[in-house]
């Protein structure tokens, strides 16, 4: 089932400078939109392989001594089950979705593995008659490159047995779309890519099963459950870490303050540094307090308040007339930040299907 609780802040590190005057920082997660929003009746999601393996005479390419050798037969059939794998499990293990499956079998029998395929509508609609499917993410190509280079005269200080440098590039390139139940064409289409890069020294084997497969399928395995993860990034909202930072001194009034803050009792804490705020002349001092008050109302979630004291603390900072002040920087900062959170946190209610 889905969780609404994606607007609970968790503070998940303290940092302290002690002095009459003190700044705390911290570090808080703060969940970000996914980039993608569906209709709120997508909650049942079906992956689907419609690739065609790629010919294993493109893209790899090995050499021995800068020599080139006869290909050795890199797996990459199994690639794209390791995406479908990977992305199917970060759908499972992220609440976003009610159910995920995917189709345990291929979609196309062609040759062409370069030409991308949409899902015919025929197909479509046998997919949706066989259980309550909302969208149907389809793989739609998957390319690799290998650039395979083995040293095998490198010798180090002492060794008795010359080395092997292995130096392995790998780039991948994957196709994918979305489609909505009732749609004939692609709701969306998307191309990501991913490169990775191995650079080892061994003694060589006599079996080069090794370094010519092994190596690189290692490789290629890796980007390729990579590739899920980033897939499912586009549809799933995440967390992100962001810095605040809470402004103290000696009075006993704001070193209470602080006590709440330490134990995320911020309404008690918004309410002396209010206090604090009002009995205050200096300008600078009203900034720094007011900044806090706005760190109040952001951790309960009242973005709105937060942008309105984030703003009266840029006005007291530039107030004070001090050119290249700190703070007006970090408090202007602040309310990029909070303009920001108020816009991802609407596109949050509409991908949670919060009222």
């Amino acid at each position: 089932m889905k969780k609404f609780s994606y607007k609970i802040l968790c503070i998940i590190c303290l940092v302290t400078s002690t002095s009459c005057e003190s700044i705390r920082r911290f570090v808080i997660e703060v969940q970000e939109p996914a980039a993608v929003t569906f209709p709120l009746s997508v909650r049942n999601v079906l992956v689907v392989n419609n690739t065609v393996p790629q010919d294993t005479q493109y893209g790899i390419e090995q050499k021995l001594d800068d020599k080139a050798i006869e290909k050795t037969a890199i797996d990459l059939d199994s690639t794209v089950w390791v995406v479908i794998r990977s992305l199917s499990k970060a759908f499972a293990g992220s609440d976003f979705f009610d159910e995920v499956f995917f189709y345990n079998d291929t979609i196309r029998t062609d040759d062409r593995w370069l030409t991308i395929h949409p899902l015919p509508e025929k197909l479509l609609n046998d997919f949706y008659d066989l259980e309550q499917y909302d969208a149907i993410l389809s793989i739609d190509r998957l390319a690799f490159t290998v650039k395979e280079n083995i040293k095998s005269s490198v010798r180090g200080v002492g060794d008795i047995e010359p080395l092997a440098s292995v130096n392995i590039r790998t780039e991948a390139v994957l196709n994918f779309s979305i489609y909505l139940y009732g749609d004939k064409e692609a709701y969306k289409m998307f191309s990501i890519s991913e490169k990775d890069s191995l650079l080892v020294s061994s003694i060589l084997p006599d079996d080069s099963l090794l370094v010519f497969k092994s190596l690189p399928e290692h490789l290629i395995g890796h980007i390729a459950s990579t590739l899920g993860k980033r897939i499912a990034a586009y549809f799933i909202p995440s967390w992100e870490s962001e810095e605040r930072v809470i402004y103290s001194n000696h009075r006993a009034r704001m070193k209470e303050a602080r006590k709440y803050a330490d134990i995320q009792n911020w309404a008690e804490a918004e309410i002396i540094w209010t206090n604090e705020y009002k009995s205050e002349k200096k300008n600078e001092e009203k900034g720094k307090l007011a900044i806090n008050i706005a760190l109040a109302n952001e951790m309960q979630d009242d973005m709105e308040t937060a942008l309105s004291w984030a703003e009266k603390a840029a006005w007291h900072f530039e107030e004070t007339g001090k050119a290249g002040n700190d703070w007006l920087l970090l408090a202007k900062d602040y309310v990029f930040t909070l303009n920001e959170r108020i816009k991802n946190n609407k596109l949050l209610d509409l991908q949670w299907g919060v009222n």
